[in-house]
């Protein structure tokens, strides 16, 4: 995480087994106020290309970026 509170995910996998999106209701929506209480105020995702992917992380609330690919979530 940036100083500014900016966070740049690299790495997001789950098993197909738990590609339900509970693991990303938890993380971004239940667990919201620890992730603010902790400095994060920004979540980015950049490059993305596969479709499922993209579905997973706009059911999640994120924002398409003006870079191709790039999407984010203002946590407030």
């Amino acid at each position: 995480m940036a100083a500014n509170g900016d966070a740049i995910v690299r790495l997001n996998y789950t098993i197909p087994k738990y590609r339900d999106y509970k693991v990303g209701k938890y993380l971004f929506e239940l667990e919201k106020e620890f992730l603010i209480t902790n400095g994060l105020k920004k979540i980015t995702y950049n490059n993305l290309n596969h479709a499922g992917h993209i579905r997973f992380i706009n059911a999640l609330g994120f924002s398409k970026g003006n870079d191709v690919g790039n999407y984010f979530k203002i946590l407030n």
